[in-house]
């Protein structure tokens, strides 16, 4: 039998080998014969706005991971306080520069990434990031975990994607202008001309009130 590149409707007598009508087959080069599927390449990896892909190392030692490295420092994966990223990912690009701004967020929880395996994309944890500190060609990032799909998703060598996403800035802190609770009254006002209801300052019509800055105002 010849190799046919693409076979739409086919006739095929090949020992320990029936297909069905209708089914769907293949060409194994390494067997040298059709078998029963579908041609197509494997599914891509999923993949966020930063994504950098890895190798997984289940070494837990808070050092260097190596070049396209990746590791937890507990070998209980879901419980893991600290990530340790190489600067450089599995095909040898440098992501240095990008890793060092994902603690640049002046929130308190400065962002979020995503480990999952390249070809299986129910395999995951998801952290939250609360610091970082660069080290010599990787990065040591403070994390804690925030889901996970199992315990310890991922074995020695896996191919991992690193996923990023980064808060937004803290907005700016409320100035407290006054925290006197109990303020006391002028002598004018203890006098009968004004009084303190529920915490706001009833006047009687006509008195003089000196404002803050020396100007005044007449109640009337």
């Amino acid at each position: 039998m010849s190799h046919l590149s693409r076979l739409l409707d086919v006739q095929i007598q090949s020992p320990g080998y029936a297909p069905t009508n209708g089914q769907a087959i293949v060409w194994d080069s390494a067997l040298k014969k059709y078998k029963p599927g579908t041609a197509g390449g494997a599914q891509g990896p999923a993949g966020g706005a930063i994504t950098i892909p890895y190798t997984f190392d289940t070494n837990t030692a808070g050092s260097d991971p190596g070049a396209g490295k990746l590791k937890l420092n507990n070998s209980t994966q879901n419980a893991a306080t600290v990530l340790m990223a190489s600067d450089t990912d599995s095909g040898s690009s440098n992501w240095g520069a990008v890793l060092l701004t994902i603690d640049d967020s002046t929130s308190a929880i400065k962002g979020h990434l995503r480990l999952s395996k390249a070809d299986d994309g129910t395999k995951w944890i998801v952290f939250s990031i609360t610091g970082l500190t660069p080290q010599a060609g990787w990065e040591q990032v403070v994390v804690a975990v925030v889901g996970a799909s199992a315990a310890s998703p991922f074995a020695n060598g896996d191919a991992v994607l690193l996923e990023f996403s980064r808060t937004g800035d803290a907005g700016p802190t409320a100035e407290i202008v006054s925290s006197d609770t109990s303020p006391t009254l002028d002598s004018s006002i203890a006098a009968g001309y004004g009084a303190f209801v529920d915490e706001e300052l009833v006047i009687a019509d006509g008195l003089e009130v000196v404002l803050e800055d020396g100007a005044s105002i007449t109640i009337v």
